[in-house]
C-alpha cells in the first residue's frame, strides 16, 4: 500500500498478527540510507519483519521505502533530501500511520510504538522518540563514522541519548566497517549508556545480567540493579556488541535479532 506523508506517498508492508501478546503494539522498521540501495527489502530488514510477525508479540509489523525506493514517490538522490531530512520529515508520519492502525482515531494514544532502525535507519528512527507513544527504541549498527557527517547522523544519536524516557538498545558487531566498537563506547559513554556484559564475563558474576560501565577508564562493572537505581527513573540506554559481526551482519543476523525481540519483549511486559 501506499501511505501518504506531507509531501509524497510511500511504500508500506503492513503485517497484522492474530491474537497478539501485546495487542496495542507496533513495530516500526526503517531500512539504510536509500542512497547506497538502503530498501525494505534488505536481509537484516527483512529478518526484522519476519521474526517479529513469527513472535506473535506485536498487534502489527511494519517496514516502507523511504523516497525514491520501489514503490515510494520522489527521487533517490534529489538535492533536498542527499542529507536524509526528507526522510526524517516522513518518520512522524509513519509513527502516526500505524498508531492509527493500532488503535480508533480517537484513542491513538493507547498505541505502544517499538522503533528499529538498520545503520542510517537508526538514525532516522531517533527522531521518533520525540513522539509519547514510542515505547521502545533500537538501533541496529548505528553509523557514527563515513558519511556520518554528510548525513548528521551524530545529531540523530544526540536526540537518542537524550530520550531518557524510553529504553533504548544500541547493537554493533565488533568489526563494524562504519562505526568502531572504541568509537561508540565514546559516544555511549558521553550519552549516559553502558555495555552489556559479554557471557563470558557475566559468568564470572555471581549474578547474571550485568552490565559493564562505560564511564572511567579502566570501566566499572555494575549490575542492572545498581545501573537502575543509579539512573532513577530514567530509562536504560545500553550497548549489545556481537563478536566477528560487520556492519552487514553475514555471521549472525538471525541470532542478533533474536535477541533484539527478546530485549523488548521484556521491556513491554
Amino acid at each position: 500500500m501506499l501511505v501518504q506523508t506531507n509531501s509524497s506517498e510511500l511504500e508500506v508492508e503492513l503485517s497484522p498478527v492474530a491474537k497478539p501478546r501485546f495487542p496495542n503494539a507496533g513495530v516500526l522498521i526503517i531500512h539504510p540510507y536509500a542512497g547506497l540501495g538502503g530498501s525494505m527489502n534488505d536481509f537484516v530488514v527483512a529478518e526484522l519483519h519476519r521474526q517479529a510477525v513469527a513472535s506473535q508479540n506485536f498487534a502489527l509489523v511494519m517496514r516502507y521505502n523511504q523516497r525514491g525506493v520501489g514503490r515510494s514517490k520522489g527521487r533517490r538522490f534529489a538535492f533536498k533530501n542527499l542529507r536524509g531530512d526528507q526522510d526524517v520529515a516522513d518518520v512522524p508520519h509513519m509513527v502516526e500511520f500505524l498508531s492509527t492502525q493500532l488503535s480508533s482515531p480517537d484513542s491513538s494514544s493507547n498505541a505502544r510504538i517499538i522503533v528499529i532502525g538498520y545503520s542510517f535507519g537508526a538514525c532516522l528512527a531517533a527522531y521518533a522518540l520525540q513522539d509519547p507513544r514510542v515505547a521502545v527504541y533500537i538501533g541496529i549498527s548505528f553509523p557514527l563514522g563515513g558519511l556520518t557527517a554528510l548525513l548528521q547522523t551524530k545529531k540523530g544519536f544526540d536526540l537518542m541519548c537524550k530520550a531518557t524516557n524510553v529504553p533504548r538498545l544500541l547493537v554493533l558487531g565488533s568489526e563494524d566497517q562504519y562505526t568502531k566498537l572504541a568509537a561508540m563506547e565514546e559516544a555511549m559513554a558521553a550519552g549516559g549508556g553502558v555495555r552489556i556484559l559479554e557471557e563470558e564475563e557475566e559468568e564470572n558474576r555471581n549474578s547474571g545480567g550485568g552490565v559493564c560501565s562505560l564511564a572511567g577508564s579502566p570501566p566499572a562493572v555494575v549490575s542492572l540493579a545498581e545501573q537502575q537505581q543509579q539512573q532513577g527513573d530514567k530509562k536504560p540506554l545500553l550497548l549489545k556488541v556481537f563478536s566477528a559481526n560487520t556492519h552487514f551482519w553475514e555471521s549472525d543476523s538471525a541470532l542478533m535479532v533474536e535477541y533484539c525481540l527478546g530485549w523488548i519483549e521484556q521491556q513491554l511486559s
